[in-house]
């Protein structure tokens, strides 16, 4: 809806009542009322990477194109900027890219196996923790952790920043897995199509069960609190 810049702040009163505001009234629209320019304390995205700590991977280092097909299980970092050229990781696989200083861009599909799981040590999982993660505009699934803590997650690496037209970056994107980012760059141009298909979005991200399971299966490895002895002992009177 476009502003009627003549008559000020005020004019905001005639906004949509559905649109997004920041009144310091609970009474309604006033003459403080504003749209947009939101002003909120940055919350503190968590220290995922701390989990995966970069000294206990310094020998695995990726560089330039990486498929992840060809990539063991485990933790690894970065000399420089990666691609990620697609891959599917396979029953019981999981792997851990830490390189937060970097740029990961994704160029191809990243996927899990659709094969029956019988365990949660079955459970495939991908984690990328980068300082900008890009994604092209030919995929159209990424089954990761996506976690750009101090930059950009940009769902259209083709186009980052400037004006976008229907045929940039048209496809559905779905994201499986956390999003964690300082800044969401949505750039997808998808969905919104006639009729029935006029909410279709552009890009569609699950928090599924699958994340959960693995991260519980690992800290049930590696975070239990063992009690090596106990006993009871009548009180001494």
């Amino acid at each position: 809806m476009a502003a009627d810049v003549s008559l000020g702040v005020a004019a905001t009163c005639k906004y949509s009542t559905l649109s997004f505001s920041n009144s310091n009234s609970a009474s309604g629209c006033t003459s403080s009322t504003t749209i947009g320019s939101y002003s909120f304390n940055k919350k503190t995205i968590p220290d995922v990477s701390s989990s995966f700590p970069l000294s206990s991977v310094s020998s695995q280092k990726l560089s330039g194109n990486v498929n992840l097909d060809n990539l063991a299980t485990g933790s690894y970092t970065a000399n420089g900027n990666i691609t990620i050229t697609g891959g599917t990781l396979s029953a019981g696989k999981w792997i851990v890219i830490n390189a937060p200083t970097i740029t990961v861009k994704i160029a191809n599909d990243v996927t899990y196996t659709t094969s029956t799981l019988k365990s949660l040590n079955d459970i495939p999982q991908l984690v990328i923790i980068a300082k900008n993660i890009q994604i092209s505009n030919n995929v159209s699934r990424v089954d990761s952790w996506l976690i750009a803590k101090d930059g950009t997650l940009n769902t259209c690496s083709e186009n980052m920043a400037g004006k976008l037209s229907t045929s940039d970056c048209k496809n559905l994107l779905t994201v499986n897995g956390p999003v964690m980012a300082s800044e969401l760059s949505l750039r997808r141009t998808a969905g919104s199509g006639t009729a029935n298909r006029s909410g279709d979005p552009a890009e569609v991200f699950n928090l599924r069960a699958d994340a959960y399971l693995w991260a519980y299966a690992r800290a049930s490895d590696s975070g239990r609190v063992w009690t090596v002895y106990t006993t009871n002992v009548p009180p001494r009177l």
